[in-house]
């Protein structure tokens, strides 16, 4: 019985090492071939997004730009006011005279 057994046994350790080697190069090679052909595929997809998170400013930098851009507006109109007393109707001459003698 055991010379029957033999022949089955070496054959299925023949296949077994024949497998092995390729599946252990597969994945020597394979796996890191894999990744550098991922990282190859996704470097311009990871950089288009990166640079269009760079060019969105924080949220707290939005806050303070439009409390900044109100104060602007506040101070616009406040300038407008100045120069309106200042010039008058139109003319460049203040619209009152200051007295210098009494």
């Amino acid at each position: 019985m055991q010379s029957r057994a033999t022949p089955g046994v070496c054959q299925a350790m023949d296949a077994l090492e024949a497998i092995v080697p390729v599946l252990v190069v597969g994945m020597v090679v394979g796996v890191p071939m894999f990744a550098l052909s991922i990282r190859i595929a996704l470097k311009p997809v990871m950089e288009a997004w990166l640079k269009a998170r760079e060019a969105q400013p924080p949220p707290q930098r939005v806050r303070a730009d439009a409390a900044e851009l109100e104060a602007l507006k506040l101070r616009v109109a406040a300038l407008e006011v100045v120069w309106e007393q200042r010039l008058g109707s139109g003319t460049l001459q203040p619209s009152r005279m200051p007295q210098l003698v009494d």
